[in-house]
């Protein structure tokens, strides 16, 4: 049971991680390019709007861990008491 919790946690949580760091990945490539598509997305409108972004994906990137930390320690602390 306790294995087949943990596969499913990992086939949701790695493309996340994966997908999430092949983008920082790319975006590091070209920094300047990057950030003009993404204003001209909508993504921002002001360059100043940068360290909320910046924000936004560090919070989002804790709250994975979060979730990754508090299922792992459940997992374990389920296995050493059976």
């Amino acid at each position: 049971m306790i294995e087949l919790n943990m596969k499913k946690f990992k086939t949701i949580f790695y493309p996340i991680y994966i997908l999430t760091i092949i983008l920082v990945i790319a975006m590091s490539f070209n920094i300047y390019e990057s950030l003009n598509l993404l204003q001209k997305l909508g993504w921002f409108k002001y360059f100043s709007d940068l360290p909320f972004l910046g924000r936004n994906l560090l919070l989002f990137l804790c709250g994975l861990m979060i979730i990754e930390l508090i299922i792992q320690n459940t997992k374990v602390f389920r296995f050493r008491r059976a």
